[in-house]
């Protein structure tokens, strides 16, 4: 019996075999039948990436990880705070995922790598490995046949632009992202071919996979599309109830609740912190109309699709100012990037828009290449970065299988009918893959460290000032420091940073110039040129701390729009490093200002030492005593501010009562007048510090232990 179209809509044509996922797919048979391909698909990822295990924790990793003090032990406590914080705590970004910082404490403790990097390799390289079964598995289900599915699985695993995801530690949120998506979307889809027990236990898998994926990274919401699009291209593969959008529903809701329960969390968490706002130079689009800063997004997805193609310069930094704003001069070079990317956009979207009822899989392929783009494109909303090439790691999936559809598509039209045609595509297909695995195997050296991370992408970005200043502060600071092509760089971020406006830049950079100008200074110290860097780096810094007051401004402002009160922001390193290089060049007195501006915002244990030498070189013992014990009244841990009291004492008062003979060296004698007077003063400030941070419990503790143990007088706390 003939089916009749709806009224006022035609009738859709079958579509063809290829484009026609298999009704049934037995996970069972299908493990026996395609292991042998799951084996090799994951050598050829092994050896793309072999040289991986090499590399350090350059770029993000070290802050993630031998920084995060979260994941060294575990604990109740630590597992607390990682679930109950921002991801970057020390520098909060307004992210929220905790799974990717556990998966961190499993490497760190569980299977005790510490700060050894090879184990994260490791991990990394084995969820990819589960991500590339995945891939395979959609593969079968869009072209139903193991030669093409295996030929797009490869393609995408070894693919250079998923080296910083898969290389790159901290890339694990993308690799677990994407386990959410393509776990939640073949789970889904296996769900639509059961009943009972088993939907049900699919459907489950579906809801845990994708919370896995969204508690790992947000973008992992983007399986929630995948999903729409899979039943939008293939609603005939759907069983019960004659393939109705209702039968559809329990899937839906599976999946929808795991997505709305991370939304409720992250609300909640991050909810409690002060706003995050992403600066200028991450992402200059923040400060740019809506249409320059859409255009230029455009133009990005432009480069996004050429890197996909020819991924030949990579670089894991875009900052300003690598990609310029869309220049409305149409005529001018960027302007016509921007022409050139749009129309590929839209021919694109085009494209999969006629193919919906030619082929489907052309339509799903390109719906998940810009639905998984949309939430990091700026299109929509403005992420953190202007681009970053871990957002492909998805994408490439898409362009994989559109890859693997164009390449068998076009040796059939050539040779038509030819039973070697499909052999043909698969040759063409390994020469690709065999040049992206290659690819890959090179660009895994420039992870090895910072030098050559940053020096690699400088030669893909010559315009990013962080990839200057970071290739700076990484010649400065490693074991053979190369100060002078430090140097170098670092002016050269200046030069670029320096275009910016004070409220539009940042202070970090400035504060590594200085950092660098003072360790040039101290490797030719005492040469009268000493003093010549170390102006350079007071000049700079002055400079730094002139943004940091302006973007201080903006932070608050902003804050106090959403009815958040921020008592005092800025970027403590930049008034240590400013301290410093003042005493290098004896002048304490501007020191201390610089210190203790920076001592207010956070109270770290290098602030109290260079105070203490800043009063050192201004003579005045009694201050150095006080400042020494504020340190050591908030960091008990830090046992050097007490040998240094006793070598101070030993020096200035040798003949006095500060100091008492013990078995195991002289030791303070808190009975003694002067001692007892600087414990007291000293102690007072601590509690002036504890209040002025809000750690309200702490100054009463210390304010009621220095007047019942040390007798020192209450009024002193009131």
């Amino acid at each position: 019996m003939k089916s009749r179209a709806r009224k006022g809509r035609p009738e859709a044509p079958p579509p063809p075999a290829i484009s026609t996922p298999s009704a049934t797919l037995d996970i069972h048979s299908t493990v026996r039948r395609h292991g042998l391909i799951v084996a090799a698909l994951w050598a050829l990822i092994l050896l793309a990436n072999l040289d991986s295990f090499r590399d350090g924790f350059p770029f993000d990793n070290r802050a993630a990880i031998v920084m995060d003090e979260r994941v060294h032990t575990a604990t109740a406590e630590n597992v607390h705070l990682i679930f109950n914080q921002d991801y970057w705590p020390k520098q909060p970004a307004g992210l929220y995922r905790p799974f990717t910082t556990l998966s961190y404490l499993f490497n760190y403790v569980t299977l005790g790598n510490g700060v050894h990097p090879a184990g994260y390799h490791w991990v990394n390289l084995l969820l990819h490995g589960l991500n590339v079964v995945l891939v395979y598995a959609l593969g079968l289900l869009l072209f139903q046949r193991s030669l093409w599915a295996a030929a797009m699985a490869a393609v995408w695993a070894v693919h250079p632009l998923l080296t910083e995801s898969v290389t790159n530690i901290v890339g694990r949120a993308d690799i677990l992202a994407g386990l959410g998506v393509l776990g939640g979307l073949v789970c889904y889809i296996w769900s639509t071919r059961t009943a009972g027990k088993q939907r049900r236990a699919w459907l489950a898998a579906a809801a845990l996979v994708t919370a896995i994926g969204m508690f790992s990274k947000e973008s992992a919401i983007v399986v929630l599309a995948a999903v729409a699009l899979w039943d939008l291209a293939f609603p005939e593969t759907t069983t019960g109830r004659g393939g109705t959008w209702a039968a559809r529903l329990p899937g839906y809701v599976a999946i929808g609740l795991a997505c709305a329960v991370y939304l409720a969390v992250r609300f909640s968490v991050l909810g409690k912190l002060p706003p995050v706002f992403v600066p200028y130079a991450d992402n200059p689009l923040n400060g740019a109309d809506f249409w320059t800063a859409r255009l230029t997004a455009v133009k990005v997805l432009g480069k996004y699709l050429w890197l996909l193609a020819w991924p030949a310069q990579l670089s894991c930094d875009y900052s300003y100012n690598q990609i310029p704003l869309f220049d409305w001069n149409l005529a001018s070079v960027e302007g016509w990037k921007t022409l050139v990317a749009l129309a590929s956009c839209l021919a694109l979207g085009a494209a999969g828009i006629a193919c919906f009822r030619r082929n489907r899989i052309v339509f799903f392929c390109i719906g998940l290449f810009f639905a998984a783009m949309a939430p990091t494109s700026n299109l929509i909303i403005l992420a953190g970065t202007i681009m970053a090439e871990r957002f492909l790691y998805i994408p490439a999936i898409a362009f994989a299988a559109l890859l693997v559809l164009l390449a068998r598509t076009a040796c059939e039209r050539f040779a038509p009918g030819n039973p070697r045609a499909p052999l043909a595509a698969a040759a063409v297909l390994g020469v690709i893959g065999a040049a992206f695995a290659a690819r890959t195997f090179v660009r895994n050296f420039d992870w090895f460290d910072e030098v050559q991370l940053y020096a690699a992408n400088l030669v893909s970005c010559p315009n990013s000032f962080r990839s200057h200043n970071g290739l700076g502060l990484a010649l400065a600071t490693s074991a053979h420091p190369e100060l002078d092509r430090a140097a170098v760089e670092m002016q050269r971020s200046m030069e670029i940073l320096g275009t910016l406006p004070d409220d539009k830049s940042e202070s970090p950079p400035y504060t590594n110039a200085g950092f660098t100008y003072r360790m040039k200074g101290d490797a030719v110290a005492p040469a009268p040129e000493s003093r010549l860097w170390y102006r350079k780096s007071v000049d700079v810094l002055v400079r730094g701390a002139q943004v940091d007051a302006a973007t201080g401004r903006v932070a608050t402002e902003r804050a106090a729009e959403q009815g958040v009160r921020i008592a005092r922001s800025g970027w403590p390193p930049l008034y240590l490093e400013l301290g410093r290089s003042y005493l290098r060049l004896n002048e304490p007195a501007k020191a201390l200002d610089a210190l203790k501006f920076g001592r207010s915002i956070q109270p770290e244990i290098y602030f109290f030492e260079e105070m203490a030498n800043a009063y050192r070189q201004l003579g005045d013992n009694d201050q150095v005593a006080v400042t020494l014990m504020e340190g050591l009244g908030m960091h008990m841990e830090y046992p050097r501010f007490a040998r240094e009291l006793v070598e101070l004492y030993r020096k200035t008062a040798p003949r006095s009562c500060a100091l008492r003979d013990a078995p195991g060296g002289s030791s303070l004698n808190v009975e003694c007048p002067m001692v007892h007077n600087q414990l007291c003063t000293a102690t007072r400030n601590v509690v002036g510090l504890y209040n002025q941070f809000g750690q309200s419990g702490n100054a009463v503790n210390t304010a009621r232990s220095a007047v019942t143990t040390l007798g020192c007088p209450a009024e002193m706390f009131r």
